[in-house]
């Protein structure tokens, strides 16, 4: 009796071991040891580098293409921004002023993730690498020439349309981070520090603020 529950117990392991789903990752095969639903429109998969489920295990989420990508911040600065009633009160949270306004983000050590809320509610997240980041850029090379900064003024005005709420239930709205960037990116340009099109446009991970 005792042998059959010691080859019973090895066959769950082993079955157990071997019927792991894998997913598959710029050709790498990866192995998911948990799935958590952080909100109703956005899950964060554990996915470890090995059957046992114990080597190299790092968080992922599904972008709107069905792409595994590595999580640009903690899962518990995500739920932390989701539960908070406005983005001042988020622990650990960093901020800066530009365009008369307050910027919200959170800063890890691969780059800034700024955040943002829709019309909805929905919370918006922006991750950007030191070299995509065109508010950081903006914000460093903010002082020169005043006859250079007075050009550049004139030819990327600051203008915000009607349909543009600045805040969204005292969040920075996602329609105006946007019209920030846009501005920035601006400015860069007319000052010679970027190429319109060498940096890509803010990408946004949307997810959903209601009860799954």
């Amino acid at each position: 009796m005792k042998k059959n529950l010691i080859i019973l117990s090895l066959l769950t392991f082993y079955l157990n071991l071997y019927s792991q789903k894998d997913v598959n990752i710029s050709g790498k095969k990866y192995y998911i040891k948990t799935t958590e639903n952080i909100a109703s429109n956005f899950k964060i998969y554990s996915l470890c580098q090995d059957q046992k489920l114990t080597k190299n295990c790092t968080n992922y989420y599904l972008n709107t293409n069905g792409n595994y990508i590595k999580l640009p911040l903690e899962k518990a600065q995500i739920s932390s921004a989701l539960k908070a009633s406005n983005f001042n009160s988020i622990k650990g949270i960093k901020k800066l002023s530009l365009a008369n306004s307050t910027i919200y983000f959170f800063q890890n050590t691969s780059g800034n993730t700024y955040i943002a809320s829709d019309e909805s509610d929905n919370l918006i997240l922006y991750p950007v690498s030191p070299t995509n980041d065109i508010i950081a850029i903006g914000k460093k090379t903010s002082q020169g020439p005043k006859s250079l900064d007075e050009k550049c003024g004139k030819a990327c005005p600051f203008v915000i349309p009607p349909t543009c709420q600045t805040h969204v239930n005292g969040k920075m709205s996602d329609c105006f981070l946007k019209i920030i960037e846009a501005h920035e990116r601006c400015r860069l340009k007319c000052k010679g520090k970027i190429r319109m099109s060498s940096i890509a446009p803010f990408e946004g991970i949307v997810i959903n603020t209601k009860a799954n």
